[in-house]
């Protein structure tokens, strides 16, 4: 099968290709940024010594994963 694509064809399907990378990589980032945030927001919180529980409902990180990080702060 043969396909007859001008130049201008197949430069918008590889810009295409691209930016579809560059918007996955963009949102995987984005996603990564918001878990740090949220925390450094958990790590505050807990050298406040406010409840795990409420921590976890207020950013979404367990709270085996609060107790851990608990511990790691000598806490």
């Amino acid at each position: 099968m043969k396909f007859d694509l001008s130049e201008e064809q197949i430069r918008r399907i590889i810009f295409e290709e691209q930016y579809a990378e560059n918007v996955d990589l963009y949102e995987e980032k984005l996603r990564e940024r918001e878990r740090e945030n949220k925390l450094e927001i958990a790590r505050n919180f807990l050298a406040q010594d406010i409840a795990i529980d409420i921590i976890a409902r207020s950013t979404g990180i367990e709270a085996q994963e609060l107790e851990k990080i608990k511990q790691s702060l000598g806490q």
